[in-house]
């Protein structure tokens, strides 16, 4: 229900004025940040001066986006995509997550690999207990209705040293570091609880067309990541296998999540985790600053957890949000602890089997 957004003007002292500005992320994404932010300072300085609107009309609307998205698998570019999706999932999904080895908690134990027995199942939790087949048919198409529960949150950070150490690996093999820190997650599944195939899911904006560059809007989709690794594999050459797995998925990023979840009847429980790599921000944290730390949240992440990646000039930070229904604090940190000892590993030596590490 309305109203997605609202505004209010706050008149302080000395002629000044404080703006508030408060939007449902259901229709803005961070991206839209910025474009308000300029759009509106650069309206507020023409009206100032009593000149004309600057700004150029849009040729596509978010509702435009919508619409295209809504029907994006009939046409030649969303089939496309929506095969390379079947070829990523129609194998078997795998049985467990890295959620069954870290959780005690019942909820995740009862879990399927199927999108519609899952919904089933929540709707008939949290929505209404008699629901009938022709109302559960309203809400195909829905990623999911689990209400968002308390969280919390863990950072911890990679140090300079290491961080350099990473970049090396980065221009030597020409890929991103994102992509070295989720190989390293798969490492850590596989030698935390002997997970060979795993599948993450990635936050990717979808605004590659010069048209929607400028719209404001939730244009934000989630792609999965399916990596299988091998304990023979040495790192440098997984790194190159993830790194072509990413970039294959990233290319898909087209396709509605939701729709993927439909099509191939995938829960988004597949993936236990949510990776959003940031934008690297230029400048230096303080030294009190890099600490590892717990924190509270108020509600849970989307998914069981979400990883947030930030480059600084002088360390790496990562943060994890987690549902406390699901994970205890002290193994959410033996976890990622574990993760942080990998990253060093890989860091000092790229060119260890996977086995050794």
């Amino acid at each position: 229900k309305g109203p997605l957004f609202a505004f209010k003007v706050f008149n302080l002292k000395n002629n000044e004025s404080l703006l508030i500005f408060v939007v449902d992320h259901i229709i803005f994404d961070k991206w839209s940040i910025n474009i308000m932010k300029n759009e509106f300072a650069r309206l507020y300085e023409t009206n100032l001066l009593n000149q004309p609107n600057p700004l150029p009309d849009l040729k596509i609307q978010y509702k435009d986006y919508a619409n295209w998205q809504n029907k994006i698998d009939k046409n030649e570019y969303g089939l496309r995509m929506k095969k390379f999706w079947e070829s990523v999932l129609k194998n078997d999904l795998p049985d467990k997550t890295i959620s069954h080895y870290l959780s005690t908690n019942r909820e995740i134990k009862r879990r399927t690999n199927s999108y519609r027995k899952e919904l089933t199942y929540e709707l008939k939790k949290y929505v209404k207990k008699d629901i009938t087949s022709k109302e559960i048919e309203d809400f195909l198409g829905v990623d999911s209705v689990t209400p968002k529960f308390k969280g919390a949150g863990f950072e911890f950070f990679i140090d300079e040293k290491h961080q350099q150490l990473l970049y090396k690996i980065t221009s030597d093999e020409n890929i991103t570091l994102f992509v070295i820190l989720l190989a390293c997650y798969n490492i850590l599944c596989y030698k935390y609880a002997g997970l060979k195939d795993n599948i993450q899911a990635v936050i990717a904006a979808d605004r590659e067309h010069k048209d929607i560059e400028n719209t404001v809007g939730q244009l934000i989709n989630h792609i999965f990541i399916r990596n299988q690794i091998n304990e023979d594999y040495y790192t440098r050459e997984f790194l190159i296998i993830v790194k072509n797995n990413f970039i294959n998925a990233y290319n898909q990023k087209g396709y509605p999540f939701e729709k993927i979840l439909l099509d191939f009847d995938v829960p988004m429980n597949v993936a236990p985790i949510d990776f959003n790599p940031e934008q690297p921000i230029n400048e230096k944290l303080k030294p009190k600053e890099i600490k590892t730390r717990h924190m509270s949240q108020n509600n849970g992440p989307w998914f069981d957890s979400y990883c947030s990646i930030v480059e600084y000039q002088n360390c790496i930070k990562v943060y994890i949000h987690y549902d406390t229904r699901l994970f205890k604090a002290k193994d959410i940190e033996k976890l990622w602890l574990k993760y942080s000892e990998i990253i060093n590993i890989v860091a000092e030596n790229p060119d260890i089997k996977i086995k050794n590490i």
